[in-house]
């Protein structure tokens, strides 16, 4: 799979079960969000961008994109792209569960509730994910259970708590 590179069709952007809670923050500076990815927050400046693997340690896991919102040009609708006064913001959500894809290497059964890897902004994967390169991984969450028994492309992940059965490994 690969980064969203426009608004995820709300055909995608599914839910399952209730909203934990909805908030917004201010988008790192030159980042570009689109809705549906899934977002990661700076443990230091408290602003978010899309997840992935990072050069930075200091970032963890914090919802799925539903909007933005601007302070600057007056609309309640932002551009996704974050400025240096931090007045374009993203609404996010915390769902009970967000419907991912998952990457090839984690395809099987013994994935399910282990603690997954944000592998970009709609992907999670393994272990695996950005070793090769020394980047940082980001916990996304636990895997709870595939969408399609048969193609196991697409998963449903409880956003930030760690899978009963440890860290995957594959």
């Amino acid at each position: 799979m690969a980064a969203l590179t426009q608004d995820r069709s709300p055909v995608y952007l599914k839910f399952r079960g209730k909203t934990l809670y909805e908030d917004e923050a201010p988008i790192a500076t030159g980042e570009t969000v689109y809705k549906g990815s899934k977002l990661v927050q700076s443990l230091s400046t408290g602003r978010v961008k899309a997840a992935g693997v990072l050069t930075a340690a200091a970032w963890t896991i914090k919802g799925v994109c539903t909007g933005f919102r601007s302070d600057a040009n007056g609309n309640n609708e932002g551009s996704g792209v974050g400025d240096t006064a931090g007045t374009v913001r993203a609404k996010f959500v915390v769902p009970e569960q967000y419907l991912v894809d998952v990457a090839a290497a984690i395809r099987t059964e013994a994935a399910l509730n282990t603690t997954v890897i944000c592998a970009d902004d709609q992907t999670v994967g393994g272990t695996a994910i950005g070793t090769n390169t020394g980047l940082n991984q980001i916990l996304a969450g636990t895997l709870v259970a595939f969408q399609d028994g048969s193609s196991l492309a697409r998963g449903w992940l409880r956003l930030g708590q760690a899978g009963i059965r440890g860290k995957i490994t594959i």
